[in-house]
């Protein structure tokens, strides 16, 4: 993993210049004004594609002469005819979009004469954007795409590359994470002898993932109120983030309770199982697993037959599907490289500087919730916490690498049956549960955010804002998704709910991909120390499982 983010800062910093005739300036630019599209930025440039100032100028009055009189005798059918075929373009509109390219072309001429070879650079583009202001957004859009393409430009191509191998082992991954969940509770229910058992830790574990994303949104939320990362931002900083931002779509449908906890049940099984639909999948297996252990127990051979092979065959599959997993394992190594340069020469570490004191802020809170962790494997668990992290570090290097608890399923499965020792009926059943509703880091990181983007707005963080915060972000992790950037989506919704504009994500977006790899390790971390609780809390009856086990 270090080689890989060495090597990824290294081509992050291969820059590729833009010339200045580059099209794509004046492009984006235009792009941004109302009724401008490419077919319009077609007809202006011609074949080339290229748009010079003579172009844009005959354009120009071109298309303001389409909105007058062309006869002289007053607007006509046939003038208005002339105009229905035309591009329509308000007058503003008009006025907008040359004051865009005439910024294009001078800042594209201050901006190539700063380096020797009359190129756009990182420094240069950099400068041009500080010098912006909000209000131009067309240009300040266009000015940060180009950066983007210009900063490790030369670098790239070799990135996406090894990005190829951590594909590879990704897809290899996932191609298997849904049968595998199933087949995992369905075992981890009707495999298990005592159905007292099962209901102990069933209704433990949901408690248990409730409290700690609780203690996880209490830990963020304290933390953002006491260093208050929102407060002291560059002058600008809010309107210059939001100028060009995407909108950020959030669905808001009024629904009833009622509604709501319909939404929660799972109406057909096969459609969760294409389009992997975590929780639902975790729910009908669970529900399915709990039939078969029900029927285990009957007095009639005819259906106590067939229920203990349904678990038999389902302790193959299960066999299958972790065979699968132990060979994709193989390319672990490679794959974890090439993923960490291709997301290190695309991001690189710059980004953290505008946003250090917020970033050290979640992490800081990330560090808490291991230090809460240990003292749970210390008290409950009666284990050492070193010797715990000593066994399941690679899982939290993977986890950090993907950036996908689901993907690093299989993998959380086998660190906790074979370097933890957890028993299958705890392990089976904690961890695809674990990596659909237990997404502590998530949480924490969701709460400080959304203060820190209240701080920036200048929104008073109250008390009532704070609970609906706690409720949010508690009710948010929920459900969601374990696959990367999932946590920004489910982070608009929690702003609006405090009357920041979901567009206000577009602040943090810089910084959004290496704290969810950060996140995602402490997600993949309690699930492994919830394994360790349950199996506590389950204590003897695991034992006299065993014995029953070994007696048959």
């Amino acid at each position: 993993m270090v080689l890989g983010i060495i090597l990824g800062l290294i081509l992050h910093q291969r820059d590729q210049p833009l010339e200045a005739d580059d099209p794509r300036l004046v492009a984006e630019a235009l792009m941004n004004v109302d009724g401008f599209d490419q077919k319009t930025l077609k007809a202006i440039s011609g074949d080339d594609d290229k748009i010079t100032p003579e172009e844009w100028r005959a354009w120009h009055i071109e298309a303001a002469e389409m909105k007058i009189d062309t006869s002289g005798d007053g607007l006509d059918r046939d003038d208005l005819a002339e105009w229905d075929k035309s591009a329509k373009f308000t007058s503003a509109a008009l006025s907008r979009a040359d004051m865009v390219f005439q910024q294009v072309q001078e800042g594209v001429t201050a901006t190539s004469a700063t380096d020797p070879n009359g190129r756009l650079t990182r420094k240069g583009l950099t400068a041009w954007i500080d010098a912006l202001t909000a209000d131009d957004k067309e240009v300040l859009g266009s000015a940060r795409a180009a950066l983007e393409t210009v900063k490790g430009g030369a670098g790239k191509p070799l990135a996406s590359v090894l990005a190829i191998f951590g594909d590879l082992f990704l897809g290899l991954i996932k191609s298997i994470v849904v049968p595998l969940v199933f087949v995992a509770v369905f075992i981890g229910i009707a495999g298990n002898d005592d159905v007292a058992t099962v209901k102990k830790v069933g209704f433990g574990i949901l408690i248990y993932f409730l409290c700690t994303t609780l203690v996880a949104v209490s830990l963020g939320t304290g933390l953002a109120l006491l260093i208050k990362p929102g407060e002291g931002m560059p002058p600008g900083f809010k309107e210059k983030g939001m100028a060009d931002a995407k909108e950020v779509v959030v669905e808001k449908e009024p629904l009833t309770f009622r509604e709501n906890i319909k939404g929660m049940i799972p109406g057909n099984l096969f459609g969760s199982l294409s389009g992997g639909a975590m929780l639902d999948i975790v729910l009908f297996a669970a529900l399915f697993g709990a039939i078969v252990l029900v029927l285990r127990e009957s007095a009639s051979d005819q259906i106590r037959g067939p229920a203990n092979q349904l678990v038999h065959w389902g302790n193959f599959i299960l066999e299958v599907c972790m065979t699968v997993v132990r060979w994709a394992m193989k390319l672990a190594p490679i794959g974890v490289f090439g993923l960490m340069a291709d997301i290190t020469a695309q991001v690189g570490l710059d980004v953290l500087a505008k946003l250090m004191k917020y970033t050290l802020t979640v992490i800081a809170g990330l560090l808490g919730l291991l230090v809460f962790y240990s003292l749970i494997i210390a008290i409950i668990g009666k284990r050492k916490p070193l010797t715990f992290f000593g066994k399941i570090w690679e899982l939290q290097l993977l986890a950090f690498s993907t950036s996908s608890s689901a993907a690093v399923m299989p993998r959380s499965l086998d660190t906790a049956e074979n370097k933890l020792g957890i028993h299958k009926a705890i392990s089976r059943f904690t961890i695809p549960l674990g990596a659909t509703i237990n997404m502590d880091g998530t949480a924490l990181y969701q709460s400080v955010a959304a203060i820190f983007l209240m701080q920036v707005f200048g929104i008073p963080v109250t008390a009532g804002a704070v609970g609906i915060i706690l409720a949010t972000a508690v009710l948010a992790s929920i459900g969601t998704p374990g696959t990367p950037g999932v946590g920004i989506v489910v982070l608009a919704g929690i702003l609006e709910a405090n009357g920041v504009p979901a567009g206000g994500v577009a602040l943090i977006l810089g910084v959004d991909r290496i704290l969810d790899m950060c996140r995602t390790t402490i997600n993949v971390t309690g699930d492994q120390t919830a394994c360790i609780v349950m199996e506590k809390l389950a204590g003897s009856k695991l034992q006299d499982l065993d014995v029953e086990k070994s007696a048959t």
